[in-house]
């Protein structure tokens, strides 16, 4: 379950004073107000309105003038009971709540740029569900005396549930609570467990009689699953013919079948479903209302937080529980003079913590490996002390040769289990718990624990605590050995003495050694592999090892990065051991058979992770020619071993962070763009020689001064237009404030004096101590638009200069072929004609570019008239029949009926079509089909009429959609064209405040679509 936040508890609180605050109120007014109080606490909106319906028409309850009814989508969510969110330039979100009461749309909230997530959206919906009914209860006089009542008991169900940390009071309280609303019969509170998709039972009540509880069952069986998968309440009159209809086994509670009328309500928590609280009653003729819903999801809202924080409670005191045992056995290891009763202790505080009918410990035996029960639990695990599992056998078997914990939650399916234990005692194991009791040599022994008395799972935190008791049985049994042997170990104490005094002196220049290395490695700054190689000398000589090698994971082995004196194997039976010391992070020893091939000498091999504070590096692997180091040298070893990798894990980092710097300066400084980054108290953090250039400021006028000063000083040196200034500020306000997280705009330049500038403005995002701030962007575009400027007056000096003497030299042509000079022979004439043709050719693109300058800047006269679309493009193809009659090519026209007049001018919209139709058919292959059809726009545009012009040709592709629009824009198989055609049809249609786009997949076709307005006159006949 998850932890409750802040906020959580915030909303909490806001929701139980308005809980109270609307119990106490006398009439509507009061009621608003406190409802209004309780938004402003939580979302803090810039407004808020009440608005309830009064005789069918909308109230404004509180809030100013004038009254903002939401769109017919939004009422449509308000009435389905949702949130309906809008955007707002003057208010950046404008949120609508619903209030409903018995199921019917009774009001709204409408907040104004309120403070949102989804724990806001939540609390919101919560809020509105409360004061919905409330508002309703206080406008109506005839049930005042009922709703005093139910508002009441969910005042004290909310005191109850707020002040209740046992979960088990706390489910009796619930289960009081909706027995005072309701009918109910059967009553159960289950956790979903979202890993397994599995519910568990929590509590479970019939006829008011508490029933055991702690079964589980999957999600999919019964409608539980269904209201958890939606997260809405599923109210059904008849739940066996409900899961019939879904396709799903209903769910039984002792055997039974739920009641006929049931009501399942979800437990939500952070918008996440955590469980399902559900009611049924057998009586044929109950049904639950909607009313009964409303009540209860409140109910369900208190009981989802109560049920998490007490949850929360639990989980503390069962850590504080587990802190006191496992400080329990630490003072029993240390303070008892008979370490062979500790493990004994150890197991009866495993079976009680884990609350576990049976326990054991096995222990190895050296001389044959088969697991010996040593110490047991449970009267089962009494019969079984002594007794023998032979090695590698069942569950922990496996645990002792892999060295890792198991969990089986469903024994009797694992493969690794050993049925012959259950065979002897007549016991069945359900679930398991064992993990390894890990020594200085290896492991020693497992400990398992068998099903929980309360029937539920194992769980990765059980895992861990019993790993640590296993830590605390493994140094029982090392003192137990170490005390079984003193009374052997009585003659050889002078022995010991001095073997212990020259441990001291080892530790002591172990120490030396240590605190000589740290000084080295640490006051001069080295490269890895000079820290890497004085580690491996140092651990060799310290300990007296014949040779040590630094590996290092490289791509799916391990790499010697660093080798001295005699290089330990690495072969199937050591590598194995390696990546689990790098897995785990923990060292580990082996001791080589001597009948193995080794190299020179190397018997015993001691392996040492190269921990750091993020990550493990790698291993140290150290080879010795007998036994091993003693432990305290080992535990030297791995303190060098750790030194080592955080210094080189510090070198890493800070040459990370240098190149970073280093790269991030360069880039500032190299680039042609002037970049500021202003922090999040609007001052200017940083800004780079580029931006001084194009601001024409020095560095004085921006270091440590404020965005307001900086642009004042800018706007001293340079003069723009002062909307451009105004628009620039308000995008740097607006981006610094959160309201937008990207806002763009141009300065525009006067010849001569200053330069056109391309500002964006974006949100910098907050990292590590970073807490982010604005940057701003500066590009000189004065080229680009002077270029713009040229390629403009080129084009109209073109268009305008040729298109006279063209006109004179067409209308020559047309004397000539009329006679007035003379007669003319077939050739003369068809010379003439392929000149007419040229020139009239030329006329239509230079018209062409006249109508596109003329629509580009706002000055095409438009004739818009209510016209018959059918005609428009029965015209445009008529025109175009001899070009697809020519070429083999069907035109195929479809018309939606009724079809209604258009308000647009038909002479631009026949030459649309033509457009449209003639590339579809000169894209189209011999024998193909050019489809126009013209029916009503989709719902976005039902003002509109549609136009889809589909052929058969060879497509276009996704990277080159946007660019068939622009002038002279052509893609592709070229064709013929001046590529003017598509930009005329598309500045058309949006001078008739339309839209027009193409939709083609490559090698099937394309189809382009434009919508052109209707009028209001009706459908042509």
């Amino acid at each position: 379950m998850a932890h409750s936040s802040v906020l959580d508890v915030d909303s909490i609180a806001v929701f139980q004073q308005l809980c109270a605050d609307l119990a106490q109120a006398q009439s509507l007014a009061v009621g608003v107000a406190r409802v209004v109080a309780a938004i402003e606490r939580a979302l803090a909106p810039h407004g808020c309105q009440v608005v309830y319906h009064s005789s069918g028409k909308p109230r404004l309850l509180h809030g100013v003038v004038p009254l903002r009814p939401p769109d017919p989508a939004q009422l449509a969510l308000l009435n389905a009971g949702e949130i309906a969110i809008t955007a707002n330039d003057d208010h950046g979100v404008v949120c609508y709540a619903p209030l409903q009461a018995a199921g019917t749309l009774t009001g709204w909230l409408c907040l104004f740029g309120p403070a949102w997530s989804p724990e806001h959206a939540a609390l919101l919906r919560l809020i509105a569900q409360q004061a919905g009914p409330a508002l309703a209860f206080l406008e109506s006089t005839s049930r005042q005396d009922d709703r005093a009542t139910q508002l009441q008991t969910l005042n004290e169900i909310g005191r109850l549930l707020s002040g209740a940390f046992d979960l088990e009071q706390l489910m009796e309280a619930i289960h009081a609570a909706v027995r005072r609303i309701v009918e109910v019969h059967t009553f159960y509170i289950a956790l979903h467990d979202s890993l397994t998709s599995e519910f568990e039972l929590l509590y479970l009540a019939h006829e008011g009689q508490r029933l055991p509880a702690g079964e589980r069952w999957q999600a999919a069986v019964g409608l539980a699953g269904v209201v958890v998968k939606e997260c809405r309440p599923l109210r059904v009159n008849d739940y066996s013919a409900e899961c019939e209809r879904r396709g799903l086994q209903p769910h039984k509670l002792a055997g039974q079948v739920l009641g006929r009328a049931w009501l399942g309500l979800p437990l939500m928590v952070h918008d996440r479903a955590i469980g399902v609280m559900t009611i049924s009653s057998s009586r044929e003729d109950y049904t639950y209302r909607q009313e009964h819903v409303d009540l209860l999801m409140t109910i369900a809202a208190h009981a989802a937080a109560a049920l998490d924080r007490a949850w929360l409670y639990e989980r503390s005191e069962r850590q504080a529980r587990q802190l006191a045992v496992l400080n329990r056995i630490g003072r029993t290891i240390t303070s008892s003079i008979d370490p062979q009763q500790v493990p004994g202790v150890i197991m009866n505080q495993v079976t009680e913590l884990f609350n576990v009918e049976e326990g054991s410990l096995l222990l190895a035996d050296e001389a044959t490996g088969d697991m010996v029960f040593a110490y047991t639990t449970g009267p089962i695990g009494q019969r079984l002390l002594g007794q023998r599992l032979r090695r590698g056998s069942g569950i922990a078997g496996y645990v002792v040769e892999t060295g890792q914990s198991v969990i089986v939650n469903d024994v009797q399916a694992d493969e690794r289990f050993d049925r012959s234990t259950d065979r002897s005692t007549g016991y069945t194991t359900r679930t398991l718990l064992a993990t390894p009791v890990r020594g200085v040599g290896g492991v020693q022994g497992v400990i398992e624990v068998l099903n929980r008395r309360d029937r539920r799972p194992f769980t990765a935190e059980d895992q861990r605590l019993l790993e640590a008791l296993a830590d605390y049985a493994a140094i029982a049994l090392e003192n137990a050995r170490q005390f079984a042997q003193i009374d052997q170990a009585l003659a050889r104490r002078a022995q010991e003495l001095a073997r212990t005094n020259d441990q001291l002196q080892q530790n002591l220049r172990s120490l030396t050694a240590l605190n000589a290395f740290g000084v080295a490695i640490n006051t001069t700054l080295r490269s890895p592999d000079e820290i890497l190689g004085m580690t491996a000398r140092g651990i060799a000589e310290m300990t007296g090892a014949i040779g040590a090698t630094v590996l290092l994971p490289h791509a799916d082995n391990l790499q010697a990065a660093v080798a001295i004196g005699t290089v330990p194997p690495c072969d199937a039976h050591i590598l194995p051991l390696l990546h689990r010391v790098i897995t785990t992070g923990r060292p580990d020893t082996v001791i080589l058979d001597q009948a193995m091939p080794l190299q020179a000498d190397v018997r015993a091999v001691l392996m040492v992770p190269l921990r750091a504070t993020q990550r493990t590096l790698g291993c140290v692997c150290v080879a010795y020619a007998d036994a091993l180091p003693e432990p305290p040298d080992r535990e030297t070893v791995v303190l060098f071993a750790s030194q080592a990798a955080v210094a080189v894990e510090s070198i890493e980092l800070f040459s990370a962070v240098r190149t970073a710097r280093d790269q991030m300066a360069s880039i500032l400084a190299s680039t042609r763009e002037g970049i500021m980054l202003i922090g999040p108290d609007a001052s200017v953090a940083v800004a780079n020689a580029a931006l001084h250039e194009l601001v024409a400021l020095d560095e004085q006028a921006t270091y440590g001064a404020t965005i307001g000063s900086f642009l004042m000083r800018w706007r001293e040196a340079v003069a723009y237009p002062l909307e451009e200034w105004e628009r620039l500020r308000r995008g740097i306000d607006a981006t610094l404030a959160g309201v937008e997280q990207f806002v763009a705009g141009e300065l525009s330049g006067n010849p001569g004096q200053s330069r056109y500038l391309e500002w964006s403005v974006l949100r910098a995002q907050s990292s590590g101590d970073s807490r982010g701030g604005v940057l701003l962007v500066l590009r000189d575009i004065t080229a680009t638009k002077e270029s713009e400027r040229l390629r403009q007056d080129l084009t109209h000096m073109i268009v305008h200069d040729l298109r006279s003497p063209l006109s004179s030299v067409m209308a020559s042509i047309e004397l000539m072929m009329r006679g007035v000079s003379g007669q003319l022979n077939d050739q003369q004439r068809n010379v003439l004609n392929i000149a007419n043709t040229s020139a009239a050719q030329m006329l239509e693109m230079i018209n062409t570019l006249l109508d596109i300058s003329r629509l580009e800047a706002g000055r095409m006269p438009i004739d818009r008239r209510v016209g018959d679309l059918r005609r428009v493009i029965m015209t445009a193809t008529q025109q175009l029949a001899s070009l697809a009659q020519e070429r083999g090519i069907m035109i195929q026209t479809e018309f939606d009926a009724p079809l209604p007049a258009v308000y647009a001018d038909t002479g631009l919209a026949v030459r649309v079509v033509q457009n449209l139709v003639g590339n579809a058919i000169k894209f189209s292959g011999r024998g193909g089909r050019v489809t126009v059809h013209a029916g009503i726009a989709p719902d976005g545009d039902a003002d509109m009429l549609l136009v889809a012009v589909s052929d058969q040709g060879i497509g276009i592709a996704p990277k080159d959609r946007d660019k068939i629009f622009t002038k002279f824009g052509q893609v592709g198989e070229r064709r013929g064209g001046t590529g003017l055609g598509l930009t005329f049809c598309k500045l058309v249609v949006e001078a008739h405040g339309g839209r027009i786009w193409v939709e083609s997949q490559p090698g099937h076709g394309s189809t382009f679509f434009f919508t052109i307005p209707i009028t209001t006159a009706g459908a042509l006949p």
